[in-house]
């Protein structure tokens, strides 16, 4: 997911035997541990890289951004774009 607010980049990992679902604007059964996200220096060219990133390349996407982890909270607004769900 980004954020275009704030730009930020984040991934949710859904919790061991379970599927993510959406209650309101509450993402539900996500792992608080390994749901992180980053925010991107430059939006524009890093965006273009993640749409033309395959499986392989988007696992290791976040780990190359040089920027400090932050938890996600499960919470969906009007400035959140999905960019890819797996």
């Amino acid at each position: 997911m980004f954020n275009t607010k704030n730009r930020k980049l984040g991934k949710y990992v859904a919790q061991p035997n379970t599927e993510l679902t959406i209650k309101g604007t509450t993402l539900q059964y996500f792992d608080e541990k390994q749901s992180v996200c980053k925010t991107l220096r430059k939006p524009e060219q890093q965006l273009k890289e993640f749409g033309k990133a395959g499986k392989v390349v988007l696992r290791k996407f976040l780990g190359n951004i040089k920027a400090t982890e932050t938890k996600m909270n499960g919470r969906l607004n009007e400035h959140i774009v999905l960019l890819k769900v797996s």
